[in-house]
């Protein structure tokens, strides 16, 4: 290489800062808030012994990432305004961030029940818009050892993002924001019907022999679970065509005679098809909707307007399996569409048909059906046995903690809010 070019790539070099990469958690993103603090933590990973500057207004702070790439600095932000700011990482760059105070929001399903399921959701919706309430929602995610997670974003309160808070958190927030005038951050790491030992650090769980005992039974039985459910439906399907109980779909015609019902559980199997109406407006017809359903105890087939849409075989049954699906758009149209469920239960046994029922903006939950049940099966022995529900083991000791707390630990926060 000839003296120009060396002299170029010397003043290459120091012109450009050359970083190692640096990985952040998801929770440093854009529209995060961060709490006022004279140490608010900023962490992550780089490369062993890599530098990590990091500065947000006036202020700044370093750290190296240690020999397994961890690093975290402490910035001063007693003194700043309330932004928006830009959060700078080498050269990463966070904008949109505010500084308040962030409350961790944890617990089962009465903090994860979402503000759209909440009975004010309606008419506060509309006027929801408020840059200074955000949240980070972490997805569910149960872990055998602690987790370094890079996923899930802040979402700003707002007609389009509401549905999605948790209702606990939003209503704690709003409070909070109007007596404060601050921004108010949550960070919504909830799941319902979790027991508290799985949200407990795992060195802690040893001081409870009798949870480590269960957890390794649980963890046992979830090892050759798989196996067991596999040889069920081999078993199933092998018994009903044997036994001749394969019924094809047939959608009842004009002339079926349907009976208005408000039960939810059928004492006989066979096939059992039950009806109703979805109202689209006209703004709506030709979009696509979403359905979200409990989890149910017995196959279906999901019609819209005669068309199949969704099957929900005895796989997902067995498995316990929540029910989300989309109706396309087009088969949508305004005014009144004719949905159907048909169960399938191909021996004596009762059919359960789990509410509520939501389909976009309908929502079905002990309103009247109608049914019509178009097979009635007598009980043959030698029907296989089922295998039960899945081990929870996704619920053992620590698992939780790994997954969902674990990762923001180090993130300064002004408290906790658990329901």
């Amino acid at each position: 290489m000839n003296k120009k070019l060396l002299l170029i790539a010397a003043l290459f070099a120091g012109a450009v800062p050359l970083f190692g990469k640096v990985v952040l958690p998801g929770i440093f993103s854009d529209h995060a808030v961060l709490t006022r603090s004279s140490k608010t933590a900023v962490f992550g990973k780089a490369d062993p012994g890599e530098k990590v500057t990091v500065s947000l207004d006036k202020a700044e702070a370093s750290a190296v990432a240690d020999e397994n790439g961890n690093w975290k600095a402490f910035l001063d932000l007693s003194n700043v305004g309330t932004g928006p700011f830009e959060l700078k990482i080498n050269d990463k760059i966070i904008k949109d961030v505010l500084i308040g105070n962030v409350w961790l929001c944890s617990g089962q399903s009465n903090m994860a029940f979402r503000m759209s399921n909440t009975e004010l959701f309606a008419k506060i919706r509309p006027e929801s818009a408020n840059n200074f309430i955000r949240q980070f929602k972490m997805r569910s995610v149960s872990s055998a050892g602690e987790k370094f997670r890079t996923d899930g974003e802040w979402s700003i309160a707002g007609p389009s993002t509401l549905g999605e808070f948790t209702g606990v958190g939003y209503y704690f927030a709003r409070k909070l924001n109007a007596e404060l005038n601050i921004p108010i951050g949550l960070i919504n790491s909830s799941w319902g019907g979790s027991p508290v030992e799985a949200w407990i650090p795992g060195e802690e769980i040893k001081n409870f022999p009798e949870v480590v005992k269960r957890d390794a039974e649980t963890a046992a039985a979830a090892k050759v679970y798989p196996e067991k459910v596999e040889k069920y439906l081999f078993d199933r399907e092998k018994w009903i065509v044997k036994n001749n109980r394969l019924v094809p779909i047939t959608i009842p015609g004009k002339d079926t005679k349907w009976k208005s019902v408000k039960q939810t559980l059928f004492p006989e199997g066979g096939v059992l098809w039950l009806r109703n109406y979805i109202e689209v407006s006209p703004k709506d017809a030709g979009k696509t909707i979403s359905v979200y359903l409990q989890r149910q105890n017995t196959p279906f087939t999901f019609f819209v307007n005669g068309v199949k849409i969704y099957d929900h075989p005895m796989e997902s049954v067995v498995r316990n399996k929540y029910v989300r699906f989309n109706i396309p758009g087009k088969l949508l149209k305004a005014g009144k569409n004719e949905i159907l469920f048909r169960y399938y239960s191909p021996n004596r046994g009762r059919i359960r048909f789990v509410q509520p029922v939501r389909i976009g903006k309908n929502v079905f939950d002990d309103l009247p059906w109608d049914m019509f049940q178009e097979i009635t099966f007598k009980g043959l022995k030698g029907y296989p046995r089922h295998p039960g529900r899945p081990p929870r083991d996704f619920f053992n000791g620590g698992r939780l903690f790994n997954g969902m707390i674990y990762p923001v630990l180090p993130y300064t926060i002004t408290g906790t809010i658990w329901y």
